[in-house]
């Protein structure tokens, strides 16, 4: 039974991992939106400093242009952030959540064979006790059997 109570631990930590893997990649994911925001507004910015610097008389039009160029600088540079955030840290995030899922799946079908296991050696035991059927409770009890250690096999090889 220790073996079950390890399993039953490793599928809560897994449960509580993904749970907070995708808080996180929640979190990354509003962030990168707020940035794409930034750089919008940074374009919007630049835009209406530009056409006031039209409309101005020239010694102010020099100043308003060069903060509508550094406007759309900063709309560069916060884009590239957002791209590489977006890209870096919630595709990785992703990935994690989709090798945990993985994960639990391989452990939800290791707890599903071993109950099939169990279920064939209970139906193995009633056919001897019944004489009746026994070889064929004998042949399921060996599928399952066979089923329940390509999982443990798996395991013993990760």
């Amino acid at each position: 039974m220790e073996v079950d109570d390890f399993f039953e631990q490793e599928k809560h930590f897994l449960s509580n991992y993904y749970d907070r893997i995708k808080g996180s990649f929640a979190k990354a994911d509003r962030m990168t939106s707020a940035n794409k925001n930034v750089a919008d507004g940074y374009i919007h910015t630049a835009a209406c400093l530009h056409s006031l610097a039209l409309e101005e008389p020239t010694v102010i039009k020099k100043y308003l242009l060069k903060v509508a160029e550094l406007s759309e600088k900063l709309r560069k540079v916060e884009s590239r952030v957002s791209s590489d955030e977006d890209l870096k840290l919630t595709e990785l995030l992703r990935y994690y959540m989709l090798n945990i899922e993985a994960a639990k799946d391989l452990l939800y079908r290791r707890t599903e064979a071993l109950i099939d296991y169990e279920n064939s050696n209970k139906a193995l035991d009633k056919a001897w006790l019944k004489s009746k059927d026994v070889k064929l409770a004998k042949a399921y009890q060996q599928e399952y059997c066979q089923n329940l250690n390509s999982f443990l096999n798996l395991q013993k090889k990760s």
